[in-house]
């Protein structure tokens, strides 16, 4: 990882961190948010998430198996699980 990759990956923790203070309002994330959080967890390119992530064609259905298939940071998933099931 380069110091750019690191940088990024730092940038992209905190603009989520940030968005999900809302959720404690019982809100959704916007859809910037929630193609950042499947930008991170995506299971490579040809998944619906990394789609979703890089173009916003969004397979509802197909990111939700895949998000569900994820066992890393709950909270992302679960935030992305709410945007993905409104």
């Amino acid at each position: 990882m380069n110091y750019q990759d690191h940088d990024n990956e730092a940038e992209a923790t905190r603009r989520i961190g940030k968005a999900l203070t809302i959720l404690a309002n019982g809100r959704v994330i916007d859809t910037a948010t929630a193609r950042l959080i499947a930008a991170c967890l995506h299971a490579g390119p040809s998944s619906a998430l990394f789609r979703f992530a890089s173009s916003g064609e969004l397979d509802r259905t197909a990111a939700i198996t895949e998000l569900q298939q994820q066992q890393v940071r709950p909270i992302w998933r679960e935030a992305l699980r709410r945007y993905l099931a409104q």
